[in-house]
């Protein structure tokens, strides 16, 4: 909801960690789009693999000791 009004801070205090992984993701797809139009094929290396690993496991990570702070 923060982002609809434009507000960075907010949104920035709600999900640090969507800021943080947005660049290497956004680096990882332009990649694999670009991978795409060249060879007509949408596969990943290796690199952009660990780094989609990477990110899922800091989400998951993430949520789960944000939702747990708020038990304790």
């Amino acid at each position: 909801m923060a982002l609809l009004h434009l507000d960075w801070r907010g949104a920035f205090s709600c999900h640090p960690v969507l800021f943080v992984l947005l660049l290497p993701l956004t680096a990882v797809f332009i990649c694999g789009a670009a991978g795409y139009v060249q060879n007509g094929r949408f596969r990943f290396a290796r690199w952009q693999n660990l780094i989609l690993y990477v990110s899922v496991a800091a989400l998951v990570i993430f949520g789960v000791v944000r939702n747990l702070v708020r038990f304790l």
